[in-house]
């Protein structure tokens, strides 16, 4: 269980990072567009 989660989540993390970065955008974009 534990090397199954160690190869995991350097895995896992840059993804949730990149999907949150997509949020941020969206987000970012739609403050613009309100301006």
């Amino acid at each position: 269980m534990d090397t199954n989660s160690s190869v995991r989540w350097p895995v896992f993390l840059p993804l949730v990072l990149f999907f949150g970065g997509i949020g941020a955008a969206a987000a970012m974009t739609q403050l613009l567009g309100s301006f």
